[in-house]
């Protein structure tokens, strides 16, 4: 489901381009899995229209967002987003948590997305996990190199799950341990 958010970019504008870009790159890949030993699309994948944004409104644009991921998830579908910014992530997490009480985030990423706000906004991609935390959802964070003082304070006194890319370096993926800290169904957002 392609979702071309960029409301709250802050660096560079652009990310609205993302979902169209990553589609035309997926012309390019064979259609096999050597590792399932079978083609997804035989299984039933498809790509639904673009989710309407209104620049004005982003209110209107996540609503929609999740609105949609939930008459996906009552047909049975698992719903794929394909981003856009990273804001658009609490609409399908709010969807998912109606549905499946005890959902969890795996949230691979740069940044921890944890202010409190950002640029004014509540609803930000810099804070678009505080938003899922204080949803009851928790998240286990993995990749994390760039870090506010504000998250660092919130992640210590929360004793939130936290996988930094430095330890990442230096000790290697440490899958069990991140497995361990998530309960099913799980999330998964990549930023």
């Amino acid at each position: 489901m392609p979702a071309p958010f960029d409301q709250t970019t802050s660096y560079m504008p652009g990310a609205r381009f993302g979902p169209r870009a990553i589609l035309e790159a997926s012309r390019q890949v064979e259609f096999y899995d050597e590792e399932l030993d079978l083609e997804p699309f035989r299984i039933g994948i498809a790509t639904l229209g673009e989710v309407e944004v209104d620049p004005a409104n982003p209110g209107v644009g996540l609503e929609r967002l999740e609105g949609i991921t939930a008459s996906l998830l009552d047909a049975g579908i698992i719903p794929f987003t394909l981003g856009g910014e990273h804001s658009l992530t609490i609409a399908p997490v709010r969807a998912l948590k109606h549905r499946y009480p005890e959902l969890s985030v795996l949230q691979l990423d740069a940044h921890f997305d944890l202010r409190e706000q950002y640029q004014g906004t509540k609803l930000s991609h810099a804070s678009v996990m505080r938003r899922v935390r204080e949803l009851g959802v928790p998240t286990v964070a993995v990749g994390i190199r760039s870090v506010s003082r504000e998250e660092a304070d919130y992640v210590h006194g929360e004793n939130a799950p936290v996988f930094l890319a430095r330890e990442i370096r230096a000790s290697g993926l440490p899958v069990d341990s991140i497995l361990a800290q998530l309960r099913n169904p799980v999330y998964v957002t990549i930023d």
